[in-house]
């Protein structure tokens, strides 16, 4: 499984406390977090965070399908 997060959440979470929620619930969860800009504290220490891969905005299905399947193992992209 895999799950597209937005790190810029409105609300009582937090993109990254969402990660954390997720990680709880399955260690295993592939995750994949989206946003506008990262920021050097993101793309320099992403998977200490618990995150797989980063899937900047504004995005194309390609760039989705892409990104998943270099998260989910035996996965094969078939872009539009």
């Amino acid at each position: 499984d895999a799950v597209i997060v937005d790190l810029r959440l409105n609300g009582s979470l937090s993109g990254l406390e969402v990660i954390n929620l997720l990680r709880e619930l399955d260690d295993g969860v592939r995750i994949v977090a989206s946003s506008g800009y990262f920021g050097d504290a993101i793309e320099s220490g992403y998977e200490r965070r618990g995150i797989n891969a980063l899937l900047e905005k504004p995005f194309t299905m390609d760039d989705i399908v892409r990104v998943l399947a270099s998260v989910i193992p035996g996965a094969h992209p078939e872009a539009s």
